[in-house]
């Protein structure tokens, strides 16, 4: 009987969130564009005497950084640089960029040797890269990132065309390594699904996303939020940024940035991946709300479809066939694979070592550890 009730409402609350959301996601999604697509020629719309200063944090990055930064000085806009900010790193990544600075004029590698007190790491490295440089345009993105050379010149044209102050991009996911691939899009279906963002254009609207791969925004709408500091101990910069952009009734929008703009080998393992959950879940309180979530509307439906009475296997079979369907339109739009739903219980279990690890961590060691450095828990706002 438990086991019963237990499956039945796992299985109603999977097809209420999921179903729920599927007809408005269907109706809406093709309403959120491709970059590549809504670019009418390259440089329409930009202005070649606008300066764009693109800004990288990096922290033991050799795996990537040299890719990264060579797709972005192989961009088509002319009036472009790069500023990547070493983070401390104790890695190869000083060599590689001392290496890159010499061949490229365009490149700027400024270094961390101490991080200030109140301050995220990363969060410092893209203040202190924007501080120290005067492009019109500011483009925030991490150190995995690989950039076709048309992206930067089309973001521009369209958040021109537009009047935008901030443009974000899905990205797609690529390499070689499998296991972030459907993790992430599980994160990022989620995201338009459920946030329905689809209605972020609209400066009224309060949905709102920023993605660390890209996130492009005016300087002066830049500074009028405040700059970085606005959220120095914020672990989701990226999103906190935009949500600072939609508080101050700026005009922003997000595009899928599929064969533009491609995050290369997220996590190569699972352990990569479950570790990864320390900077947003530190908090038991947190981790149980993750797990109960996770474990009823992702993993318990894909059991109680195959046992129990006929009523029980029907809402089990309907939930899974709105997650399916769901991730499904999602992948034509995303570049993600369109079967990637049937691996929710996969991602939910993830989720669910990811957000106990990173709670009992916390707890164990008395604050929160991301990328070698310690923070307080009492300090950090995820």
């Amino acid at each position: 009987m438990f086991w019963m009730i237990l499956f039945t409402v796992s299985g109603a609350l999977a097809l209420l969130m999921y179903g729920g959301s599927a007809i408005p996601f269907f109706l809406n999604v093709n309403k959120i564009g491709l970059l590549k697509n809504e670019s009418e020629n390259e440089n329409e719309g930009t202005v070649p005497s606008e300066r764009i200063t693109v800004v990288v944090a990096a922290r033991n990055e050799q795996k990537a950084i040299v890719r990264c930064v060579e797709s972005l000085l192989a961009q088509t806009y002319p009036q472009l640089e790069v500023v990547v900010v070493d983070d401390r790193s104790h890695d190869d990544t000083p060599r590689l960029l001392e290496e890159l600075e010499r061949r490229h004029d365009r490149l700027r590698v400024l270094n961390v040797r101490e991080l200030p007190a109140g301050w995220l790491g990363k969060s410092h490295a893209l203040a202190l890269g924007a501080a120290q440089t005067e492009g019109e345009w500011l483009l925030f993105t991490d150190a995995d990132i690989l950039f076709d050379p048309r992206a930067i010149s089309e973001a521009l044209g369209y958040v021109r065309r537009n009047r935008l102050d901030h443009l974000t991009l899905i990205p797609e996911f690529g390499g070689p390594k499998f296991v972030c691939k459907p993790y992430a899009a599980f994160i990022f279906q989620s995201a338009v699904a459920f946030g329905q963002l689809w209605k972020m254009k609209d400066p009224a609207a309060k949905q709102t996303l920023g993605v660390g791969a890209f996130n492009l925004i005016r300087r002066e709408a830049y500074v009028g939020i405040g700059t970085h500091e606005a959220f120095k101990m914020h672990t989701t910069d990226d999103n906190e940024l935009a949500r600072q952009v939609q508080q101050k009734g700026l005009r922003q929008d997000v595009l899928f940035g599929r064969d533009r703009v491609t995050v290369w080998n997220w996590y190569e393992t699972a352990g990569q991946l479950i570790r990864s959950m320390e900077k947003s879940v530190f908090r038991f309180s947190q981790a149980i709300i993750a797990s109960l979530m996770c474990l009823l509307t992702m993993i318990l439906p894909f059991v109680g479809v195959w046992t129990g009475p006929w009523w029980q296997r029907l809402l089990c079979g309907l939930a899974i066939a709105a997650i399916v369907s769901v991730q499904a339109v999602y992948s034509r739009r995303s570049g993600s694979g369109f079967w990637y739903g049937l691996l929710y219980p996969l991602v939910g279990a993830l989720l669910i070592a990811g957000s106990i690890r990173g709670a009992a961590g916390a707890a164990i060691r008395g604050g929160v550890f991301w990328r070698g450095t310690r923070y307080e828990r009492g300090e950090v706002t995820s």
